[in-house]
């Protein structure tokens, strides 16, 4: 993983996290398992959200994971400041083609049967995004492409 200066790391199992300069820990979970762990926090934040959408609450995404996500690695990113979940944005790594060439990408947790996506950010916590996408520019697994379907 390439470090930004004042950055720190941690590897534990399938979650991946990263301390920056800003004092935001970004964790990048990547089991089922580990997402049940933030059940509570992920519900609590979608209400402390601008986006209390049905299609992110925890139980839907759990669900959709389970029919839709085979095949693919979960790949949820969340942002804390002192402990505080800030920031939820879930992701899928997915293989696949794009003009003969095999990539990566990031990809919403997102298809047919769900037809809004958005990222869930805490009121007041709106720089947690900046923290999001300084992990994704360092992440330690590599990428190509990051889509983001359904955004109102």
């Amino acid at each position: 993983m390439t470090q930004q200066e004042g950055a720190s790391a941690c590897t534990s199992g399938e979650i991946v996290c990263m301390t920056d300069a800003h004092d935001w820990e970004v964790q990048e979970i990547g089991t089922p398992e580990d997402f049940k762990r933030v059940e509570l926090e992920w519900n609590d934040l979608l209400r402390e959200s601008d986006s209390a959408i049905p299609f992110l609450h925890h139980d839907w995404l759990r669900l959709w994971w389970e029919h839709f996500g085979t095949g693919h690695r979960m790949a949820v990113l969340t942002v804390r400041r002192e402990g505080r979940l800030c920031l939820g944005l879930p992701l899928m790594e997915v293989g696949a083609r794009r003009f003969g060439i095999r990539i990566t990408e990031l990809r919403s947790m997102t298809n047919y049967h769900s037809f809004r996506f958005n990222i869930l950010v805490r009121r007041g916590a709106e720089d947690a995004l900046e923290a999001a996408l300084r992990y994704l520019r360092a992440r330690p697994r590599p990428w190509h492409l990051i889509q983001l379907c359904e955004i109102p």
